[in-house]
């Protein structure tokens, strides 16, 4: 959980260790939730705003936070495992981030960074076998052309090394 401060540059421990899967907020509407603290090197996004989540003694509450947008991403990657056993933690997150929905960060500070709000579906139809007569390309600029290898749709190569990927113009940006 990237932290609940509404920071734009700077997530919170544990989430900023290097080797962490960070994770920020959104809402319903697919947008980062005020309160989600974000960075360049947050890992992804899960909704976290209004979730009707567990409370003492048997209830249920509406609660809101990056700590109910984690267990989103920690179920997702479950499911993941699931469907591959050998998949490793670095290919799982790299299959979530290029097959999440891109919700641009608009808060002000941001320079409307692009992050990947997870999609389970997408990232299962990622592993589908497929033939070399099937194209795998989503359009999706930002994730590059994908292409079916090896009975496999894999990802195209980053078309912005080094830099931000703005999905909404289709172009890369320096900060």
């Amino acid at each position: 959980a990237s932290g609940n401060e509404g920071y734009t540059k700077a997530i919170a421990s544990p989430a900023c260790v290097g080797n962490a899967v960070s994770v920020g907020s959104t809402t319903k509407a697919d947008e980062v939730s005020a309160f989600s603290n974000s960075a360049y090197f947050l890992s992804l996004l899960a909704p976290g705003s209004e979730i009707l989540s567990a409370a003492p003694d048997g209830q249920a509450a509406i609660a809101s936070g990056t700590s109910m947008a984690a267990p989103h991403v920690a179920g997702a990657w479950a499911v993941i495992k699931e469907a591959k056993e050998n998949v490793s933690v670095t290919e799982a997150l790299i299959t979530f981030q290029n097959t999440g929905v891109l919700v641009s960060d608009m808060r002000p500070d941001t320079g409307i960074r692009g992050k990947a709000r997870i999609d389970v579906k997408a990232a299962l139809e990622s592993f589908k076998e497929c033939n070399v007569d099937v194209d795998c390309d989503d359009g999706v600029f930002c994730n590059g052309e994908e292409a079916c290898a090896e009975g496999r749709c894999v990802f195209g190569t980053d078309p912005c090394p080094g830099e931000e990927c703005d999905e909404m113009k289709d172009q890369c940006w320096r900060c």
